[in-house]
């Protein structure tokens, strides 16, 4: 049992080394493979740059031009869009603006037109009332003339035919003639004395009064 046993063990390690050896192999194969396909490889790269270097890079150029010519476009729209949001926003605020100036001016023009009624009515007023000054004034003008034309006119006698009561003394007569109207002058030169003691008389009287 124990020989069979070992036999088996030695078969099992034998397999294990000619599998090792076997595995090596291909390794070895696949490695020189890979080698000589990376240096076909390689060599077909060169080759193949090298001869389609001016179709690569016109290639290029377009891919490049295409999509310069994509960001334009998107560009173009992104710029024309806000471009549009802008100009109705614009546009909008524009008519905000003449709205709220139509407004005003509307006010405006509405007082305007109220201060000139307003101014028409103070010179209506004025001219009215300076009218009825006129016409007061020329009423009582009027009144006044006709007062001064109806009032009788007081004629004085003349002194000299004054009749004087020759009872009484020089100073009553002096008085007398002074309270009929008679001034100084007057008076000493009827009574035939000197217009100081006249005066002096009339002084005195008011004087007393």
């Amino acid at each position: 049992m124990s020989t069979i046993f070992i036999v088996m063990i030695v078969l099992g390690l034998c397999f294990i080394v000619i599998s090792f050896l076997i595995k090596g192999e291909k390794d070895n194969k696949n490695i020189n493979q890979s080698t000589t396909s990376s240096v076909n490889i390689s060599d077909q790269k060169i080759e193949l740059t090298e001869k389609q270097k001016d179709d690569i890079k016109s290639q290029v150029d377009a891919l490049i031009e295409e999509q310069i010519n994509s960001i334009d476009d998107r560009t173009e729209a992104s710029l024309d869009r806000i471009s549009n949001t802008k100009i109705l926003e614009m546009n909008e605020y524009a008519d905000g603006v003449l709205k709220e100036i139509n407004r005003n001016h509307n006010e405006v023009m509405f007082m305007y037109d109220m201060l000139n009624e307003k101014d028409k009515e103070i010179k209506t007023t004025v001219k009215d009332v300076n009218v009825t000054r006129m016409n007061r004034g020329y009423a009582y003008n009027d009144a006044k003339q006709q007062s001064a034309m109806e009032e009788p006119k007081i004629v004085m006698q003349d002194i000299e035919d004054f009749v004087l009561d020759e009872s009484l003394s020089t100073h009553d007569k002096i008085r007398q003639l002074y309270s009929n109207g008679y001034n100084d002058v007057e008076i000493a030169k009827r009574l035939k004395i000197g217009v100081g003691e006249v005066r002096l008389v009339i002084n005195l009287s008011s004087g007393n009064n």
